[in-house]
């Protein structure tokens, strides 16, 4: 009932929200910038004099509605523009609405005082000034006016509230209905707007026009019971002294005790109004809660600080490892000592063993859980005792760090239980924990650390998927150097990341198998004649003669055998492909001994064609000069020529030559054997 007689309060808030609203802006011309436009507009100091609807021209009206119409959205950027514009700051509505009353009405804290600065409280100032109306208590004079501090602890806005205090409003001022900012705090429950109302009124018993008092108007059960203690009592808790003027009582922020607002009954300490505030606001502490309240912000202060410097000791060796892994892929710079000195480089350090020590460190930290609950049990005290908001915050970022840091460590920990890492999915919780750990500004040490055990799960786990699908290979071919080239360029990727030592050799071990076995299968294909008389080999290679074709083959797959035996201690290839080799290789040696005789031979006959021929032509030659010999005139009888002789001459000289020849022949034979 008391709810409804004062709901009649805010039937004016419909009519003021419901104002017509005018947008009668002046046209712009396309061909001007607008930038120009505002700088042609000249600032205006800001119209402070009370402008009330009925008086006020089309154009102020137009203006002052948009200002309300602002102030109700919080714009505070709209609202100076309009004020530099020429705007009226105290425009007053029909039903008793300012711009100030608006923005307190709707919690706007920035614009309240920002409207505060620039004096857009004359208005009320004003009203105070005027005569004075007899009030419901017969022997005071007041006046009957909505502030907006009465907007403001009706709606429950703590800072607007302490704001308006700060700046002078007073809360024993009473609205049309003759309810104080009290009644209206009583009536909201808001404990915090009802702590600042307390602080700064004496009248705990003031009645409204219909005869309530903030008692009688409150719903909360708490505060009835305080409102009720605070009508009761006269004397301080503490001191036990009676209240007066210079003696208020005051009421504890903590425990709610009512004690005189002297030191040491009572202490005032700077708050901030909540942890994302920079703003601050004086409350009060009994002797009792002081003390409680310094010994638990300075309990959380150690337990944050002890967290914090264990953290950060653990994380030195980390930092120290992670900037030996960024140096080991970096080679040492390059000296000479003169002109004629030899340029040495020193072998930079494998990058590979550097991420595996860091690895190795990353697996024992602490990660113990009990160490950041004492945080969290230090921040609960801390929060029942109201402690310092800012403290709190910070020791609650700092509680989530921890968090964040524990699980990630967890995380790393639990993945490098078994190696090799063999699943993707199992790298998911590690990922979440990280960019978990990221968001809660964990220690960028730990955050780049696990990082890079992210990159080595991933590579592990890539290995290992590629050299299970090349184990299934038998036997090592072009018909899977596809399969074997990814197993090949993985192994190659990894190997600086510092994946599994096991996985890696097996991995290594295999690739080289494989590739081994394909290169044995390359030499025993046999080669191709071609129609121009050359000899193809299966990898383009070409040979002129088929002794060539043979030697060379007979090169490739002495190479293969050799790679081959080499593998026998490790990992040997297929036996079959072995035997082959080796008795190819004696059908090789065979063969190019063949092809050599049969190549000697072909260079014997050459050589007889060639001495026949030359005798040959010798022999007709001889002839030839005898038949052009001019005759001689003999007196006697000619003596017959002895044609016999010169043939069987001839004869036994090409006969000889003959001879000489072939045993030059074998002789060359021989010595080829």
């Amino acid at each position: 009932m008391v709810l409804h007689r004062c709901q009649f309060l805010f039937v004016s808030v419909t009519s003021a929200m419901d104002a017509p609203k005018t947008d009668e802006s002046p046209a712009l011309d396309p061909a001007v910038d607008e930038g120009d436009i505002i700088e042609a507009k000249a600032e205006l100091p800001p119209r402070i004099d009370v402008l009330y609807q009925l008086h006020a021209t089309e154009a102020d009206q137009a203006a002052g509605h948009a200002l309300l119409q602002h102030c109700r959205d919080g714009s505070v950027e709209s609202v100076k523009q309009l004020v530099r514009e020429g705007a009226p700051v105290c425009f007053v509505t029909t039903s008793g609405w300012t711009p100030l009353a608006v923005a307190s009405f709707n919690g706007h804290l920035e614009l309240v005082q920002y409207l505060l600065s620039i004096g857009a409280s004359g208005y009320y100032k004003e009203q105070q000034q005027a005569p004075s109306s007899p009030s419901s208590q017969g022997n005071k004079k007041c006046n009957l006016q909505n502030t907006p501090l009465h907007w403001a602890c009706y709606k429950g806005y703590p800072q607007v509230v302490a704001a308006l205090v700060a700046f002078g409003f007073s809360v024993d001022d009473a609205d049309s209905s003759g309810n104080r900012a009290l009644h209206l705090a009583c009536s909201n429950g808001n404990f915090s707007v009802l702590h600042i109302v307390l602080a700064h009124t004496t009248d705990f018993a003031a009645k409204n026009m219909y005869g309530n008092t903030p008692l009688d108007m409150t719903t909360d059960i708490v505060t009835r019971k305080l409102l009720k203690k605070l009508q009761t009592q006269s004397t301080c808790e503490t001191c036990k002294e009676l209240f007066s003027r210079t003696r208020r009582p005051t009421l504890c922020h903590q425990c709610h005790a009512i004690n005189c607002d002297i030191d040491p009954c009572t202490t005032s300490v700077e708050v901030p109004w909540s942890a994302d505030d920079s703003a601050v606001h004086s409350i009060r502490y009994c002797r009792t809660c002081i003390q409680f309240l310094t010994l638990v912000e300075m309990e959380l202060e150690a337990v944050l600080a002890a967290k914090t410097s264990h953290i950060s000791e653990s994380l030195v060796k980390i930092h120290e490892l992670e900037l030996e892994v960024r140096a080991a892929a970096i080679p040492t710079a390059i000296s000479t000592e003169d002109a004629t000195s030899v340029i040495s480089q020193v072998e930079p350090v494998a990058k590979d063993v550097q991420v595996k020590a860091l690895i190795q460190a990353l697996g024992q930290l602490d990660s113990d859980v009990a160490d950041i609950e004492a945080l969290k049990t230090a921040i609960s005290d801390a929060q029942e005792k109201s402690a310092n908001a800012w403290l709190i915050k910070r020791a609650s970022e700092s509680y989530k760090q921890l968090t964040a840091h524990t699980a990630l460590v967890n995380e790393i920990k639990r993945l490098l239980v078994e190696r090799p890492i063999k699943v993707r999915s199992s790298i998911d919780f590690l990922r979440k924990s990280w960019r978990d750990a990221k968001a809660e500004h964990v220690s960028p040490i730990l955050v780049e650390a696990a990082q890079r055990v992210i990159v080595m799960a991933e590579s592990e786990v890539t290995l290992y998927g590629y050299y299970m699908l090349s184990a299934r290979i038998d036997v090592g071919s072009k018909v899977y150097l596809k399969d074997m080239t990814k197993l090949a360029n993985a192994i190659s990727t990894v190997e600086d990341k510092g994946v599994n030592e096991t996985l890696l050799r097996n991995a290594r071990v295999l690739r080289d198998k494989l590739f081994a076995e394909m290169a044995m299968e390359d030499a025993l294909v046999n080669f191709e004649a071609q129609n121009d008389g050359s000899f193809a080999f299966i990898d383009g290679t070409r040979s002129s003669t088929l002794l060539e074709a043979l030697n060379h083959r007979n090169h490739v797959v002495t190479m293969a055998v050799e790679t081959a035996t080499k593998m026998e201690d490790s990992t040997p290839i297929s036996q079959t492909m072995m035997d082959q080799a080796k008795e190819l290789l004696i059908k090789l040696k065979k063969d190019i001994k063949d092809e050599q005789k049969v190549k000697a031979w072909h260079v014997n006959d050459a050589a007889e064609s060639e001495v026949r021929s030359t005798k040959t032509n010798a022999a007709s030659s001889r002839r030839r000069k005898l038949r052009r010999r001019p005759r001689k005139a003999r007196r006697g009888k000619r003596k017959p020529r002895d044609k016999d002789k010169y043939v069987d001459r001839d004869n036994c000289i090409l006969i000889t030559s003959h001879h000489t020849l072939i045993g030059f022949a074998h002789e060359t034979i021989s010595s080829e054997e």
